[in-house]
């Protein structure tokens, strides 16, 4: 078993994420995924209160 901070682990793995995620079969279908996700009513919001946290976080409020 690898350890789990294992640097070269690590690499290999988005090394592999990457080479799938470049495929031309698979591209298109993680697209249209990330680009329904981003669309989602949830995810605006999510992203909403995330954004309204990290400014009021760096303002001090």
């Amino acid at each position: 078993m690898v350890e789990k901070n294992n640097p070269e682990y690590k690499n290999a793995l988005l090394e592999m994420a990457g080479e799938i995620g470049n495929n031309p079969l698979v591209k298109p279908i993680i697209d249209q995924l990330v680009y329904d996700f981003i669309r989602s009513p949830e995810c605006k919001k999510a992203f909403g209160e995330y954004a309204k946290r990290k400014i009021t976080d760096k303002l001090g409020l």
